[in-house]
């Protein structure tokens, strides 16, 4: 492939060092998290030759990026320091078709190192794309503070009004990525700035504070892991660990005031047993009944049984068939979803059911009811009502308040806490479970009709 000619770009800069540089990743057999393959992840520092050490996938998101991730040099890739409104200078990777432009264009935002965009860069261009692959501030060779999602809400808006000024950009851009790489594309909405004319969001969450401090518990041992893999700075847990309760700090990391701004139409993709499984049916509903007009009735909702690793069968100790990992239309293909929204290519999708949903069944009975793919045109797909349910004195459930009852209690010890075995969690492995140990005690409550 030719390089294009495009202006001159700023020579790399190495951000300064904040004790270890983030993980580098590289591709492996497929396994797929957040929609993209990976297997294994190898830590390196930067500037100095350290041992490597293995992550499994529990520090995971690193490999969030693209369905073709490959660290192989592509043909005609130019990079950019591309300046924010501080002065701080945004890593970016450009990778151009041959022939003469503009062309639509494909940003993605990403913590995990943007070498790894090499794949998608190089088949992108191919297809007529320009591929757009940026290191977030203060990652790998991006300038600033290595935080997570710091400032991110300025940085994705700063780029796209770059990418607006570019010659080879026609005005059509759409975003793209999955964890991470969803979120970075979520905090674009609602700002100062052209949004993405469609996005591609997997297994993403609109409000950062719901996905690290899920009802006000802060999430240790998943989000400490994630900051210590992903090599963020030494600061980088004490930043989010200083804000317990939601404040302007998460105000500013949070979609969900700004869906009416919204004015991006999108694929939201994401799983049953994934951790931002209810981040991705929000920010579903919320771009759907409460985004702009651009945005409002133009939304895509796919659910399978999956965790943070999507298009798959196996999700813990459950193993569906083989159904699950291949929905009944295409709305899940990237490419096909960008060929129609940015391209204009009549291929079926925007005629497609807003709503794509796998129901689950019992996997372990062929017979079983559920383990089937439907559809709907809103969510939920059939009208529902809120109820309020109490905990009573005998361990059930009911519509009822509880009256004058004695209080129940439990101790909990946090020097031993009962361990997480299984739910929306990382790593993936995890999920769901077909036991639970009987060894620790366990307090529970149900209605009547599940006693």
């Amino acid at each position: 492939m030719k390089a294009q000619p495009i202006s001159a770009p700023t020579r790399l800069h190495e951000p300064p060092g904040e004790g270890t540089r983030p993980a580098t990743c590289r591709p492996g057999l497929p396994t797929r998290c957040g929609g993209f393959r990976v297997t294994e992840q190898v830590a390196e520092e930067q500037a100095v030759s350290p041992p490597r050490t293995r992550l499994s996938v529990r520090f995971g998101l690193a490999f969030l990026l693209g369905a073709c991730l490959s660290l192989s040099a592509a043909e005609g890739k130019q990079t950019e320091m591309v300046p924010m409104r501080d002065g701080v200078r945004l890593a970016t990777d450009i990778y151009l078709p041959e022939g003469a432009g503009p062309w639509p264009v494909i940003l993605a935002r990403t913590p995990y190192n943007k070498v790894m965009g090499a794949g998608i860069g190089a088949d992108g261009a191919k297809r007529g794309y320009t591929v757009v692959v940026q290191d977030c501030r203060g990652r790998f060779a991006s300038e600033g503070d290595n935080l997570p999602f710091h400032l991110d809400h300025t940085d994705g808006p700063d780029t796209l009004k770059w990418l607006q000024a570019q010659p080879w950009c026609n005005g059509k851009i759409g975003t793209w990525g999955g964890s991470a790489g969803a979120i970075t594309q979520l905090l674009m909405v609602g700002r100062d700035a052209p949004e993405p004319y469609c996005q591609h969001l997997v297994v993403g969450a609109p409000d950062l504070y719901a996905g690290i401090y899920p009802g006000g518990v802060f999430k240790k041992a998943m989000i400490e892991d994630w900051i210590r893999g992903s090599r963020f700075g030494t600061n980088a847990l004490a930043a989010w660990e200083a804000h317990p309760a939601y404040d302007d700090y998460w105000r500013t990391r949070d979609v969900s005031p700004r869906y009416t701004e919204a004015a991006t139409v999108a694929v939201h993709l994401g799983g049953w047993y994934d951790i931002f499984a209810q981040g991705t049916i929000d920010s579903f509903v919320g771009y759907q009944t409460r985004g702009g007009p651009a945005a409002r009735g133009r939304q895509k909702l796919v659910m399978g049984p999956w965790t943070h690793g999507v298009l798959q069968t196996k999700a813990g100790d459950l193993t569906f068939p083989d159904n699950a990992k291949r929905p009944p239309n295409d709305i899940h293909d990237s490419w096909k979803w960008f060929d129609a929204q940015l391209k204009g290519e009549d291929n079926g999708l925007a005629s497609a059911p807003a709503v794509t949903y796998y129901v689950m069944g019992d996997v372990t009975d062929p017979l079983a009811p559920g383990n089937v793919w439907r559809t709907a045109d809103q969510w939920p797909p059939v009208a529902t009502q809120t109820q309020a349910w109490y905990l009573q004195a005998d361990r059930t459930l009911r519509t009822a308040p509880p009256g004058n009852a004695l209080p129940l209690a439990y101790l909990y010890d946090p020097g031993d806490p009962v361990p997480t075995i299984g739910g929306c969690s990382l790593p993936c492995p995890l999920a769901a479970k077909t036991s639970v140990p009987s060894s620790r005690a366990r307090t529970s409550w149900c209605s009547p009709a599940l006693r």
